[in-house]
């Protein structure tokens, strides 16, 4: 049947827009998407062009168009009786809710999507590429929950379904979900493997967008690693292939993770430089959610260098923000934020309120590595707030029982940077309670997990830590070797509030208590 002029231009501008799309032209994508919609001579084709549109918001940073639009687009489809695009549509609400981080209406979208195209869609190449995708979907959520032997098990079904398929893009973004499942568990030489697999595919079908994610993925495991050499080099390429494809979407995100492998690293000062090259360029094009997360990597540094001023102006701005786009998770992170800000200025019980709102949204999202934090940041302003002369005085078995918590959780993921803070942290917590022994393995334990993982933005609070557990024993020539080692690390990464708090107030106040201990013992 020959194709009318209508429907070859319709095709023209479908075909064309998700190019721009894949591409990162989000903006010539959207007006092509529009006016297929217009030129649509059925109900197919005005659904194929919303589902495009939804994707571009979701791509956007606007989640909660994307999710009314997809919705939207599900009830017209129910009323003019189509019902075969019904798994696609799901699938797209599964993403949706993974951007949320609602990972539980985002698991049953995708559960939902996965039985429609197993027992309702009919037989046929596009039945097969819906459950590949439902699969991959699944095996996304199980990894955002931490569940990674069930994500590389979806993972890997979806994998072999895209390889019969012969779907080389399709597999080359499963094996690039892989990877990172891989590197979640710490397997970084399987990581590897996978990301650049994923990567000579993309570069094989000239899929530059691809390219430029698996470049990102690569350096996040190089820096996992401790390269950072390696890690700045990947993600410079990924940053040039983004500016290549004129996305500034895909730029800004390169230079906020350039930005945080400085931060981890210690180098602020680049760190923030890059945070706000992406903060301009994510408020010129109006991704709010990115510029969130600008603003609370800027604010936990100017926190780290004791500029309470700056920190308060970054938070200030993300909660405002964070209300406008009404997302938790980021709302979230706002909350930890200001609570940190306040634990520093010894502002206790403020500071306990606002984590306290942080590990609600936690817990009702099930948010598991952020609970454990919360926890973990609990029991410290009840530790700073023993150590302090405030009034704030909650039970030190509080403490105690939140970092119990936090332990359990940090293990079982197996998150390397929460449980050396957790170790290090449980370690004042013995040597405040007697229990030296424990206290110098506990520290221990956390220094080594930091060095084999080259945590150096962790190294000052490790050194101040570790000095006032030997102060709390009475070794004041290995305590005051440590507590040269955090100076000399603060003054290196310019972290001015920690030499201001904690060089030598922490250690007078550990001999105050070593002595309330003995007091203690001899009665």
């Amino acid at each position: 049947m020959k194709k009318s002029r209508n429907m070859l231009f319709f095709e023209a501008l479908i075909n064309r827009a998700r190019v721009y799309s894949l591409i990162g032209n989000h903006e010539i994508a959207n007006v092509d998407y529009c006016r297929a919609k217009k030129s649509a001579e059925d109900t197919k084709g005005v659904i194929s062009s919303d589902l495009g549109l939804a994707e571009l918001f979701l791509k956007g940073g606007k989640p909660e168009k994307s999710a009314a639009l997809l919705k939207k687009t599900l009830q017209y489809a129910k009323k003019k009786k189509v019902r075969n695009i019904k798994g696609a549509i799901l699938n797209g609400l599964c993403n949706v809710k993974m951007m949320e981080s609602r990972t539980k209406e985002a698991e049953q979208y995708a559960r939902e999507a996965l039985h429609f195209f197993k027992n309702i869609y009919p037989n046929s190449n596009e039945k097969k590429k819906g459950i590949a995708e439902s699969l991959n979907n699944l095996g996304g959520v199980y990894s955002s929950q931490g569940h990674f032997k069930q994500a590389l098990s979806f993972y890997k079904q979806s994998y072999a379904a895209r390889k019969n398929l012969q779907d080389r893009e399709g597999e080359a973004i499963t094996l690039n979900n892989i990877g990172v499942a891989h590197m979640d568990i710490r397997e970084y030489r399987k990581a590897l493997n996978y990301l650049k697999r994923s990567l000579e595919i993309r570069r094989t079908i000239g899929y530059i967008y691809g390219i430029a994610l698996c470049s990102s993925n690569i350096a996040i495991v190089y820096w996992k690693q401790g390269k950072y050499d390696e890690a700045l080099h990947f993600a410079g390429e990924n940053l040039k292939q983004q500016i290549k494809l004129g996305d500034k979407w895909g730029r800004a995100t390169s230079l906020s993770n350039i930005a945080v492998i400085h931060k981890v690293h210690g180098k602020y000062d680049k760190a923030i430089a890059y945070h706000r090259q992406s903060f301009d360029l994510r408020r010129e094009i109006g991704d709010r959610f990115g510029m969130t997360i600008n603003l609370n990597q800027m604010g936990h540094i100017y926190l780290k260098r004791g500029n309470y001023r700056e920190a308060l102006k970054s938070s200030d701005m993300e909660r405002k923000l964070c209300n406008e786009i009404k997302n938790e998770p980021r709302l979230m992170n706002h909350y930890r934020l200001r609570g940190n800000i306040l634990s520093e200025q010894g502002h206790y019980m403020m500071a306990y309120r606002y984590i306290e709102k942080s590990l609600a949204i936690n817990k009702k999202l099930g948010l598991s590595i952020d609970e454990a934090r919360d926890f973990s940041d609990l029991s410290y302003i009840i530790i700073a707030a023993h150590f302090s002369e405030g009034t704030f005085r909650f039970p030190i078995n509080m403490a105690k029982e939140f970092l119990a918590r936090s332990l359990r959780i940090v293990k079982a993921k197996q998150h390397q940077f929460e449980c050396s803070i957790v170790l290090s942290r449980l370690s004042l917590l013995s040597a405040m309670e007697n229990r030296q022994k424990d206290a110098l393995t506990q520290i221990a334990e956390a220094e080594r997990i930091a060095g084999e993982n080259n945590f150096r933005e962790f190294e000052p609070e490790m050194f101040f830590i570790k000095a006032t557990v030997l102060a709390m024993q009475g070794r004041k020539s290995d305590a005051r070797v440590y507590l040269n080692r955090g100076e000399k690390k603060c003054r290196e990464m310019g972290v001015k509030s920690m030499i201001r708090k904690n060089a030598g107030s922490w250690i007078k106040k550990a001999k105050k208590l070593r002595k309330e201990l003995r007091k203690k013992n001899e009665r």
